[in-house]
């Protein structure tokens, strides 16, 4: 394996030469994903961007985002890098004022994904114990 299996993360192998490559790019994946605040989910074309800025591609991306539907973009030296993302990553979507989480069928609203009333016991006739939020 030359990578880590959720993130992607570059190995350094042995005997490797210039190490610092595969660690430096470790560090900006790290860098892009831990803590993820998406400025922006609804743009199909890249806006002017500054180090560090992320947005989520959508379906129909155009640019530099054609052909990256469903990725991370993160803008770092000039240039957009593109991420997958993995179930249960969490994204905070600052121009929504939300967190999303990604889900086996996309970007869920993490608030659509709570429930106001959840069983905390069910016999085996049915009866059940719940809880309620109000």
């Amino acid at each position: 394996m030359s990578s880590t299996a959720r993130l992607g993360f570059p190995f350094i192998a042995a005997s490797q030469a210039q190490k610092e490559v595969t660690h430096n790019e470790a560090l900006a994946r790290l860098d892009a994903l831990a803590h993820l605040v998406i400025l922006d989910r609804d743009l199909s074309a890249p806006p002017a961007a500054t180090d560090g800025d992320s947005y989520l591609v959508p379906t129909g991306g155009s640019g530099d985002w054609a052909g990256q539907d469903g990725q991370i973009a993160s803008y770092a030296d000039g240039a957009w890098a593109f991420y997958a993302p993995v179930l249960g990553m969490l994204a905070y979507v600052a121009d929504e004022g939300t967190l999303a989480v990604y889900t086996a069928t996309g970007w869920k609203d993490y608030g659509a994904l709570l429930s106001e009333v959840a069983t905390v016991s069910r016999t085996a006739s049915g009866a059940e114990s719940r809880i309620g939020t109000v």
